[in-house]
């Protein structure tokens, strides 16, 4: 086993996830990678003004990730005295933990089962769900 991909958002279901995964990678005596991705489309439409302010919008996000999930995370990785390694970046969040999990090698990868709206639920489907589907590794989803 080479290590447990833990996706983290700021749901309560994420924090049980954390927790899972962590106590998983202990059990394992195995690293964890906690990952955020912050929702970012290159296709949306902006105005010109938008496009001059974008860059600087995308530093400001990852920062703010960083320091209100990651940071947290890792702390709680500490703690439970898991070797942990975070990354925060713009990204769809199943696209991310999938390529992510191939690249890493990773054997695991621990989610909420909550923590998008429920109208985009409805409309384009849960993220577990998709990921389920599309993962190279076992997933659980921790409600």
């Amino acid at each position: 086993m080479s290590g447990v991909l833990i996706g983290i958002d700021s749901s309560k279901a994420s924090e049980r996830a954390l927790r899972c995964g962590l106590e998983i990678a202990a059990a394992e005596k195995v690293p964890v990678l906690i990952v955020h991705a912050i929702p970012w489309s290159p296709y949306s439409f902006t105005t010109a003004e938008e496009n001059d302010r974008r860059a600087a919008v995308r530093d400001q996000e990852l920062a703010a990730a960083r320091e209100q999930l990651l940071e947290p995370a890792m702390a709680r990785a500490a703690v439970a005295g898991v070797p942990a390694d975070g990354l925060v970046t713009h990204a769809h969040p199943v696209d991310l933990l999938v390529d992510v999990a191939e690249e890493r090698k990773m054997s695991h990868i621990v989610i909420g089962r909550t923590g998008e709206s429920r109208v985009k639920h409805l409309l384009f489907g849960s993220v577990p769900a998709r990921l389920i589907a599309a993962a190279p590794v076992p997933v659980t989803v921790v409600p």
